[in-house]
């Protein structure tokens, strides 16, 4: 018995002089970024510097605001919008204002561990500014790095 190839499907006379089909949109033109996205997308990392501040940690804030760990990870790291809800308890719990924490999201921010080493020839000589510093803070991985790298 041999194996039959499936005869060639050929489109129908129209359809050669077709153009081809445009280009799809990628997700982020085909959505452009309601007002007030930039400080939603701050919320979370800011939600972070407040637990930190206090001495909790993910899974103890986790189970105190009765979310999953891996729930407030995606807050946090500012994949998911935080709701009003759980921003109020979250703040209930870190301590917060909510008028302070809502003017605090467009500031910039430099790490603690960055800021100590301003004063490091090393680091003065390559002439970073305050908002370089506040884009390293940003990146939590380099900021220990960079310090643990100073600190040797």
């Amino acid at each position: 018995m041999s194996a039959k190839t499936p005869p060639r499907k050929t489109p129908p006379e129209g359809d050669r002089d077709r153009a081809p089909p445009a280009p799809r949109e990628s997700k982020a033109t085909r959505r452009s970024k309601p007002p007030g996205a930039k400080s939603q997308a701050a919320m979370g990392p800011r939600l972070r510097e407040l637990r930190i501040s206090r001495g909790l940690q993910q899974a103890e804030a986790a189970r105190q605001l009765e979310i999953s760990p891996a729930y407030l990870s995606l807050i946090e790291t500012g994949k998911r919008t935080v709701q009003l809800p759980l921003l109020l308890r979250a703040l209930e719990l870190y301590a917060g204002e909510l008028e302070a924490f809502m003017a605090s999201l467009g500031e910039a921010r430099i790490d603690a561990g960055l800021a100590r080493l301003l004063d490091e020839p090393l680091l003065r000589s390559l002439e970073l500014d305050q908002e370089d510093l506040a884009s390293l803070g940003a990146e939590p991985k380099v900021v220990t790095t960079i310090t643990a790298l100073f600190n040797l």
